[in-house]
């Protein structure tokens, strides 16, 4: 920062009053200056919560009052370095994995970090070259019993080092994220899991829930197995991983989750918690493959070890198996749309059912529609469910669609919900906030969706006001209810497919033609009665 003070003279007299020579940031009372600076925005919770600085600064002397004026103004600049050096060192704690970040909260500051990596490395050190004396000790001829504890204590040794040099690499790499220039050798520099997730959030663009999976399922393999470098994960990893997630506890409670992978196991047997279902251990696995793969089209590492690895699944009757998500029943469509027009005909409440229930939408192609997405073609008023706009996304290819607007939906007036002016909103629905009585803009959460309060609130009224208790009903389970009504209705599945924006996968016609035309998709979807 620079400061402009002006030039001093000597004090005037004006009718007989001595006025004093204007100096920036005082003003003049009583013949005396007075400190007048306004605190920079960031500083205000420093001062106490004061905007202006004001105090008698006792003295009549310009040159005397310009030298205390810089002093604050050097306070400010002082101050403003650390708050603005605070908020970059928060963000580079932000940068760090969850292990990293733990494991730099359990020494406090970077010094501190630093001073675990030497005395680390000097015990690895010290310890690979006590290995290597032992080994060369015991090249002469031993007894079978000599040899065998041998083979002990050289297992024993290697596994220190091994358990050494992981820490010391997990030190070091946190270390250097948070920008100290450390020595770490190359082959423990390699990158290993946090360096692929972190390559794969910038490459796919994948949202902050997906992210979210694979940053966890990342952050538990390293805490089984340590931060081992790509290009040394073996099956076996995966198989151990596995083999230990399924006893990892269901239990969201916050400090069983905020427990590492070993002791939210212990917690889990010490406590006799549910632990997680066979389908969630698939999905881990599922995630730890996917990144894997994703390493090899990086080009990480040659090919993935778990590509043929395949866990067993326990056989089950299929008659007891309860499916994940049911369709709604008609009367039970009828009870929830009939519950909505109580909304506000501006509201995502009132009309997401509506699309869901007579267009097959899913949540959050509806909650993400502009007003632009609704327009006439060919005489038909349409929908596009698209990913073109700011905040908008499909889940696939097949999901980017144009489709009539049921008549049924028309005719409860949703077009209505075009009068007046919407340039102004980002998106075409808003909702209630939790005070006051005025709508307000949908906006991202912070996993990058737009619904899942919505979706809150849709359960809790299904749950509470209408007693629907049925865990494997939700708000998808009107897509399902509206796939049982193609079927009824005998839609082509062309049609189907389109409507719903499902995949062509299997259909060897999928990929051919322009496909079904407007006035031939609403001749279809009229026939949809849910």
């Amino acid at each position: 920062m620079h400061f402009v003070t002006q030039a001093v003279t000597h004090p005037r007299v004006t009718q007989g009053v001595t006025m004093l020579n204007p100096v920036e940031g005082t003003i003049e009372r009583s013949g005396r200056y007075h400190l007048n600076i306004r605190v920079p925005a960031e500083l205000v919770g420093h001062f106490g919560g004061k905007e202006h600085l004001r105090r008698s600064l006792k003295t009549s002397d310009a040159k005397e009052a310009e030298r205390e004026v810089l002093l604050v103004r050097a306070e400010f600049e002082r101050e403003l370095m650390k708050v603005r050096g605070a908020k970059n060192w928060e963000q580079e704690l932000n940068r760090l994995s969850s292990d990293q970040r733990a494991l730099f909260d359990k020494f406090g500051t970077l010094d501190k970090l630093l001073d675990a990596y030497e005395e680390t490395r000097m015990s690895a050190n010290f310890a690979i070259a006590a290995h290597s004396r032992h080994t060369t000790e015991t090249e002469e001829e031993l007894s079978r019993e000599d040899e065998l504890r041998s083979w002990i204590e050289e297992r024993h040794e290697r596994a220190f080092i091994d358990t050494e040099l992981g820490i010391l690499r997990q030190l070091g790499k946190t270390a250097s994220r948070l920008g100290a220039d450390v020595d770490l050798p190359s082959d423990l520099a390699e990158d290993g899991l946090h360096e692929l997730v972190r390559d794969y959030r910038e490459v796919s663009g994948a949202d902050e829930k997906v992210m979210s999976a694979y940053e966890n399922v990342a952050r538990r393999f390293v805490e089984l197995h340590g931060d081992v470098p790509l290009k040394d994960i073996e099956v076996s990893h995966l198989r151990e991983y596995v083999k230990a997630a399924a006893g990892l506890p269901k239990s969201t409670r916050p400090d069983v989750r905020s427990l590492s992978f070993r002791a939210a196991i212990s917690r889990a047997k010490q406590d006799h918690l549910e632990t997680i279902g066979e389908k969630t251990v698939r999905k881990h696995e599922g995630l730890l493959k996917r990144l894997m793969t994703f390493a090899v089209e990086r080009g990480y590492v040659d090919e993935s070890p778990f590509a043929k690895f395949k866990s067993p699944r326990p056989k089950v009757k299929h008659s007891q198996t309860a499916k994940a998500r049911k369709p709604f029943q008609p009367d039970q469509v009828q009870m929830i749309l009939t519950y909505t027009k109580r909304y506000n005909p501006w509201t995502l409440d009132r009309w997401a059912p509506w699309l869901a229930a007579y267009q097959g939408m899913r949540r959050e192609e509806i909650g993400q529609l502009r007003c632009q997405d609704i327009r006439q073609i060919d005489g038909v008023w349409a929908l596009s469910i698209t990913d073109a706009g700011e905040g908008q996304k499909l889940k696939n290819l097949a999901s980017l669609r144009t489709i009539p607007i049921h008549p049924v939906v028309i005719d409860e007036g949703f077009l209505e919900i075009l009068e007046g002016s919407l340039e102004d909103r980002p998106f075409l629905f808003r909702e209630m906030p939790r005070r006051g009585p005025d709508l307000v803009d949908l906006k991202l959460c912070s996993d990058g969706r737009l619904t899942e309060p919505y979706g809150k609130r849709f359960a809790r009224v299904l749950r509470t006001s209408l007693q629907i208790t049925d865990r494997a009903l939700t708000f998808h389970s009107f897509r399902h209810r509206w796939e049982d009504a193609a079927e009824r209705a005998n839609l082509p599945q062309t049609h189907r497919r389109v409507l719903a924006g499902r995949s062509g996968a299997g259909d060897s016609q999928a990929g051919y033609g322009d496909g079904p035309g407007m006035m031939a998709l609403l001749a279809s979807l009229t026939k949809i009665r849910p």
